[in-house]
């Protein structure tokens, strides 16, 4: 089983952030530059919302996929232990990434099987 295959291929979309107006007393060309930022801000915030959404959704259908293919490469998919085994896995090996996850789940499939 090969980590890489799960990996993500949507990126992660940039955040956008709220445009501000630095001064106290702005002049009419500031408060109008504002203006249009704030439009701009609006109308980014709404597509920045929608590739968040695609990103996330990408995600968690990478994440499932990797779950499954992992119970059916240890053939413990339909074993009463599998989802335990599995939060085990991810607990002790998903900071250091798929490929760990796979390891620390190979060696707690001993204890099954």
């Amino acid at each position: 089983m090969n980590a890489k295959d799960y990996e993500l291929t949507v990126p992660r979309p940039k955040s956008v952030s709220a445009p501000r107006l630095y001064s106290n007393t702005p002049t009419p060309d500031q408060v109008l530059k504002y203006s249009k930022d704030l439009e701009n801000y609006e109308s980014n915030k709404e597509n920045y919302k929608i590739e968040y959404k695609k990103f996330t959704d990408h995600q968690e259908e990478m994440f499932a996929k990797f779950k499954h293919d992992l119970l059916d490469y240890l053939e413990l998919s339909h074993h009463s232990k599998a989802e335990l085994l599995f939060e085990m896995a991810w607990e002790r090996g998903h900071a250091y990434g798929y490929q760990d996850v796979i390891n620390e789940a190979e060696v707690l499939a001993e204890l099954v099987l």
